[in-house]
């Protein structure tokens, strides 16, 4: 096991089998000793379903903290959930949240799990120097993504393209979204399981 930690940071609104399959293959490929869940604050989470008409329920912190927990508890790999964002303006800081966690890890390998189409926008982040040649990135591609050629024939990225492994996305996840999980919940449909644990889903009928 190498001296590696993975974190996946979302609004988590609710958290998937999804959210959870795609942490642990990048524990696996990277051979992490644990993965982290970063939900986002919020205020972020209740700026981000404010633009959505429908289906735009918003779980308090607690509530997500909770689902979270339910969803890794029988995992195979070792995943803790940080609150560290909660509380915060909403507007997205990655590079104090990364650094957060290397002082909790006492500076260990901190690996931060992101989309391909992130790759293209990630470049005008706040502190993005700082955040490339301190940090390293794990890149979920999808069918048809080219996560290395966008990496290549970018300024940018090229120059730190040591921080960046490419995984591919686990199959059979490719329609699961916290987005259909809420239009499901709504609808009180029974093809909810196949996209959340059943504790989150028993967990969200209680509430």
């Amino acid at each position: 096991m190498n001296n590696n930690v993975v974190v996946l940071g979302g609004s988590f609104n609710p958290p998937t089998i999804a959210h959870l399959r795609i942490l642990e293959a990048a524990i696996k490929a990277v051979d992490a000793e644990c993965g982290v869940f970063i939900p986002s604050s919020n205020n972020y989470v209740t700026r981000k379903m404010s633009k959505k008409h429908t289906d735009n329920q918003v779980y308090t912190e607690e509530q997500r903290q909770q689902m979270l927990e339910l969803l890794t508890e029988n995992s195979d790999f070792s995943i803790f959930v940080d609150t560290w964002e909660y509380g915060d303006d909403g507007i997205g800081h990655t590079y104090n949240t990364l650094k957060h966690e290397a002082e909790i890890y006492n500076n260990k390998k901190i690996y931060s799990i992101l989309g391909t189409d992130n790759l293209a926008w990630m470049c005008k982040w706040r502190y993005k120097d700082k955040l490339f040649s301190k940090f390293n990135f794990i890149v979920i591609t999808r069918d048809g993504d080219n996560a290395q050629e966008i990496i290549d024939n970018d300024d940018t990225l090229s120059l730190y393209k040591d921080h960046f492994v490419i995984v591919k996305q686990p199959s059979g996840i490719e329609h699961i979204s916290s987005t259909l999980a809420r239009k499901l919940i709504n609808e009180h449909d029974s093809a909810l399981e196949d996209i959340l644990d059943s504790k989150v889903i028993n967990f969200i009928y209680s509430i």
